[in-house]
């Protein structure tokens, strides 16, 4: 449980001395209204994309804030999460939302993929995964990425391994797969795949600063789309 430094005051909790907080960005979009030096279009490969998540005429801002973690202050007992439902009750809807999108997902081998060309996602059988937690989750990240087919999102997913195009892809899939599994109360679990795709990341990131704002921007038309898709 995170909160800042006046939040943690305002329950009668206080930070401990020489705590350090952490950074959290918030974003949101705004109206040009042109001439002002803060309308920057986005700009390098995320140019395309950007201009599609944010519309014409509107622009990202962002703003930083610090916040500290309950184990970093002292005082009033935090108030307790709220109880999730049971895992069978979580893994059962998180089914429902993967059934529900109608995705054509066929399993077998031992490879997780979306193929663009036959529009199919590719997943090895639940039992080959460590969790069914596992699962869902790899199924949730596949499902962003066929929300970008061209006869949805239509975002870029020609690019190859070791592309900008590629990783850039690669981070709107897992920060849309991260907002899925929080709507379904799923928990991701690290997959070895990852080490390799975050070599990517980073590059595109160091290349273009506000990329992670257009990735996430992109990430929740996904995720906005899928739910969608639900029933009532």
């Amino acid at each position: 449980m995170w909160a800042s430094f006046k939040q943690w005051q305002q329950i009668g909790a206080q930070v401990r001395r020489g705590e350090k907080g952490t950074p959290v960005v918030f974003y949101k979009e705004l109206q040009r209204r042109g001439g002002s030096g803060a309308d920057v279009p986005i700009s390098g490969q995320f140019e395309g994309a950007a201009a599609e998540a944010t519309g014409s005429g509107t622009y990202l801002m962002a703003k930083t804030s610090y916040v500290f973690n309950a184990a970093q202050v002292e005082g009033d007992t935090p108030p307790q999460r709220p109880e999730l439902p049971g895992l069978a009750v979580r893994l059962e809807s998180a089914e429902r939302f993967v059934a529900s999108t109608v995705a054509v997902i066929v399993h077998g081998g031992d490879r997780a993929y979306y193929k663009p060309a036959e529009d199919r996602i590719q997943l090895p059988p639940p039992e080959q995964f460590r969790s069914s937690e596992g699962y869902y989750a790899t199924a949730l990240h596949e499902l962003t990425h066929w929300s970008g087919h061209k006869s949805r999102l239509d975002r870029d997913l020609k690019g190859r391994f070791g592309t900008a195009a590629y990783a850039a892809e690669g981070l709107v899939a897992e920060i849309g797969a991260a907002f899925l599994c929080v709507k379904a109360g799923v928990t991701a679990e690290p997959r070895e795949d990852h080490a390799h795709y975050l070599k990517s990341w980073i590059a595109v990131l160091k290349a273009e600063n506000r990329a992670i704002f257009s990735a996430a921007s992109q990430a929740q038309k996904a995720a906005d789309y899928l739910q969608g898709l639900q029933p009532p």
